[in-house]
């Protein structure tokens, strides 16, 4: 149970830095941060954002698969209407 606490901690901080990176405008720190942490704790907001951080980089094909991924999520209708944009 405390590894699992462990775990989760170190997803989140990985997160935060993500967070802190892509405002910078450091998109290939962020999505590598973002990376590690979907590993650790798989969350579709992440993976959002990782689609967001590859489309920021022109990695085309990297954007629309983590979009792709994001979209067969269950999406209010509002983040719907944000992928599909």
């Amino acid at each position: 149970e405390e590894a699992a606490l462990d775990v989760a901690a170190e997803a989140d901080i990985l997160f935060e830095l993500g967070v802190e990176a892509q405002r910078a405008g450091s998109y290939r720190s962020a999505v590598q941060y973002y990376l590690a942490s979907q590993r650790l704790a798989p969350n579709k907001n992440v993976v959002f954002n990782i689609a967001v951080c590859f489309e920021r980089l022109q990695r085309w094909a990297d954007a629309f698969r983590y979009y792709d991924a994001y979209a067969r999520e269950e999406l209010s209708a509002e983040d719907r209407a944000l992928v599909d944009e």
